[in-house]
């Protein structure tokens, strides 16, 4: 009886050692290919925006700094599925925390897009745009050796309070510009969207109607070094400016400081 036991015990302990080579074995790949990619400019985007290893647990801090006035400022993710995920602008710990959102997707062909965006937050009509086929924002591999850049057309459907109310078509650029000194001794990635929307249909003044035209621009910075509350850095989006090109008031400009814990 004894020697049965001292022979599972040993079976056990060998599964074991061998399962512990596998995944050291697995570790020094990921590394190896870590370091070929690094030597070789490549850069992996997504590990910077949303950062799937920071995102379900902590969400980005920092002030929006637009006409000079400082107010505070945070995005958080969610996940959707093993591709989509929501970006959602309201403090976490705010009761209306998922009143907007947008949807972005990395998809399987290694490309980051932009689906829609929803609003349904208090005081405001609800309202959401959607973009078919999603907007293309930026490849998940990036080689710092060249600019990468993406002309496209993409319809555009406007809804308020569940009822399409204008249609169009979005001609955009998506671009990764490259590294850029943001802050002294900060250099981050800078990639924009730039999107032109030429409304066909619709009657909504001030937003979109037949003949209108909407010039809408986005930029953003991504850091490998981000502060978390507590200790350490991670990969992350430190600085988003942008907006309605012709309407000022529909603009921002924040820098995000560190990573905080979501709540639970």
């Amino acid at each position: 009886m004894k020697n049965k036991r001292l022979i599972s015990a040993i079976k056990l302990t060998f599964i074991f050692l061998i399962l512990l080579a596998i995944v050291f074995t697995l570790k020094l790949i990921q590394q190896k290919q870590n370091l070929q990619s690094s030597a070789a400019g490549i850069n992996d985007l997504r590990s910077y925006y949303p950062n799937y290893q920071m995102y379900q647990k902590y969400y980005l801090e920092g002030f929006n700094y637009v006409n000079g006035n400082k107010q505070r400022a945070v995005i958080w993710f969610e996940p959707q599925d093993k591709w989509s995920f929501r970006l959602y602008n309201y403090a976490p710990e705010d009761p209306n925390s998922r009143c907007h959102y947008d949807q972005l997707s990395w998809w399987d062909d290694g490309f980051l897009r932009y689906v829609k965006t929803h609003n349904e937050c208090p005081g405001t009509t609800s309202n959401e745009i959607v973009y078919d086929p999603p907007i293309i924002f930026l490849p998940r591999y990036w080689s710092e050796k060249k600019p990468w850049s993406l002309n496209n057309q993409s319809n555009a459907t406007y809804y308020e309070n569940g009822q399409q109310v204008c249609t169009g078509v979005n001609n955009y650029t998506g671009s990764v510009i490259g590294w850029e000194e943001i802050a002294p001794g900060v250099k981050a990635i800078h990639w924009r969207t730039t999107q032109t929307t030429n409304w066909k249909t619709g009657n909504i003044q001030g937003r979109c109607y037949a003949g209108y035209t909407t010039n809408w621009q986005e930029d953003y910075w991504l850091i490998p070094s981000m502060p978390k509350q507590g200790g350490e850095s991670a990969n992350a989006l430190k600085r988003t400016k942008g907006g309605n090109l012709d309407v000022q008031a529909d603009s921002w400009d924040i820098w995000f400081d560190y990573w905080k814990p979501l709540p639970k």
